[in-house]
């Protein structure tokens, strides 16, 4: 019997050992196991897969997967009969990985493996923002053999169009006023030349126009300003058929002197000259294919007014009795005196004065008192005409053949002009 029992005893402490070996190599297999597939996993990772990522549908992400609708994978049964990997919870963040020791005494990292593998993103340089240069405008050339006449025009300068600011519109039944003032060694009266059109038409073809000399102004050195008028109409007959000309031509009367312009682009607006002169200081005789913009100048620019210092005025009683202590004063053009007045002593009826001379060039009123100290007409005359006539301001154009003698009928009827039907004393 005890013999018996000793046998059972001995097998209960064998079962006992075996058990206890048991359960010591279970947690080493299984560590083998969780090396082998984490060492699989990082392999897996390294190759941008993560082995416990759910295919999603096309489009959508793990943020589209909300707590309720997210769905655990299911371990399926191996076919070796052993017991199939537990499942994992839900991915959570990355987390750094932590080195721990292994048996080469070497610290390295384990990924956690309940962590999302997140692809590395590679570093991109920055590119370094480069100024970026403007570019130079260019002029391209048109060939030779461009046979398109817009291509041509595109060409045209925007200063050769626009010779001046003002042409381009002239306006049909129009006259303009243009000038012209020739080379200092001309010294003859002068003809107008324009050529109408570029065609062979009657409307085309070179007008002529004879042009008159203005009165008391001249331009620089003293040259002598000419004047012609230009009227714009769709009629062959007219100075301006066309709205311009292709060029102008001046000549002298003896036909000695000749200067001829092509136009701005082979075409000069009428209204681009009108209020205008061409200013022909300096230039040769001879034809100018280039059109020079600085010949023409608005007129008030180039005109000069002759002072008519040293010119002579005169006095006519026309009355019908004498007049005496008559006193003549110059004015400046703030009215302002210049010098003492002038006296004539005794003027009889019809008879004329002596010639009073103009003082100096900053006089441009003259004013006339009898012998009482009464205004005779208006208190100052503008002999310029560049004033404006008033209750006590007349004005008139000097002019030493035409218009130069106060004629003096009474309070309310003087004028100016030359005597009439008497003798000068």
């Amino acid at each position: 019997m005890k013999k018996e029992f000793s046998v059972l005893q001995r097998a209960a402490a064998l079962l006992a050992a075996l058990c206890l070996l048991a359960g010591l190599a279970l947690p080493v297999c299984a560590e083998g196991t969780d090396d082998a597939l984490s060492a699989q996993n990082v392999e897996t990772m390294q190759q941008g897969n993560d082995p416990t990522v759910e295919t999603l549908p096309d489009g959508q992400t793990d943020e589209d997967k909300t707590a309720p609708t997210a769905r655990l994978l299911r371990p399926r049964p191996h076919a070796d009969g052993k017991r199939p990997p537990r499942p994992r919870p839900p991915r959570r963040r990355q987390r750094p990985l932590r080195p721990r020791p292994h048996a080469d005494g070497g610290a390295h990292c384990d990924p956690d493996p309940h962590a999302t593998a997140t692809p590395t993103a590679t570093p991109t340089a920055t590119p370094t923002a480069k100024p970026t240069p403007k570019p130079t405008p260019t002029v391209t050339p048109i060939p030779d053999d461009e046979e398109n006449s817009e291509s041509e025009e595109k060409f045209v300068t925007f200063a050769a169009v626009n010779a001046v600011a003002e042409g381009g519109s002239p306006v049909k039944g129009t006259t303009y006023t243009f000038y012209f003032a020739p080379p200092a060694d001309w010294g003859e009266e002068v003809e107008f030349i324009g050529r109408r059109g570029a065609g062979n038409n009657d409307d085309d073809t070179e007008i002529i126009r004879p042009m008159s000399r203005v009165p008391g102004y001249t331009a620089s050195n003293k040259r002598p300003i000419y004047v012609v008028s230009l009227q714009y109409e769709d009629n062959k007959l007219a100075e301006c058929t066309h709205g311009g000309y292709v060029y102008i031509k001046f000549t002298s009367e003896s036909g000695k002197h000749t200067i001829q312009m092509n136009g701005p682009n082979a075409w000069l607006y009428v209204d681009a000259m009108g209020d205008h002169i061409f200013d022909a200081d300096g230039l040769k005789d001879g034809t100018y294919d280039t059109w020079n913009a600085d010949c023409l100048k608005p007129y008030a620019d180039v005109a000069q007014q002759i002072p008519y210092t040293n010119q002579k005025i005169s006095f006519q009683n026309k009355t019908g009795s004498e007049l005496t202590g008559i006193k003549v004063t110059f004015y400046d053009d703030k009215y302002v005196a210049f010098g003492d007045p002038q006296t004539i002593e005794s003027l009889a009826a019809g008879e004329v004065s002596k010639g009073i001379e103009i003082p100096d060039d900053s006089c441009r009123y003259v004013g006339f008192t009898d012998a009482g100290g009464k205004h005779i007409g208006k208190k100052y005359y503008n002999f310029y005409n560049d004033n404006v006539a008033s209750d006590d301001v007349g004005t008139f154009q000097y002019n030493a053949q035409t218009n130069y003698c106060f004629i003096y009928k009474g309070l309310s009827d003087v004028q100016w002009a030359r005597p009439r039907n008497t003798h000068l004393l």
